[in-house]
């Protein structure tokens, strides 16, 4: 019983010191709600960089931003 109270004990109050040693979130550092994402930031450039694009299909894109829909709707919908 001492044993099961001393580990639930310890893993609180390391969980107590993970918690409270996270930064705070900066909400600027974020995209803004309901908005398309930049896709020109360094870091979206980083990881683009890092694909290997020559084994995918060439899927036509749509226009639009954010691109628009080139079928109707499904009547039942």
């Amino acid at each position: 019983m001492v044993r099961l109270f001393v580990s639930s004990l310890t893993i609180l109050v390391v969980s107590l010191a993970l918690v409270k040693a996270q930064e705070p979130i900066v909400v600027a550092n974020y995209p803004k709600v309901n908005a398309v994402p930049p896709v020109d930031s360094p870091e979206v450039i980083a990881w683009l960089k890092e694909i290997d694009f020559t084994g995918a299909p060439a899927i036509p894109l749509h226009k639009g931003d954010p691109p628009s829909c080139p079928n109707p709707p499904i009547a039942d919908e």
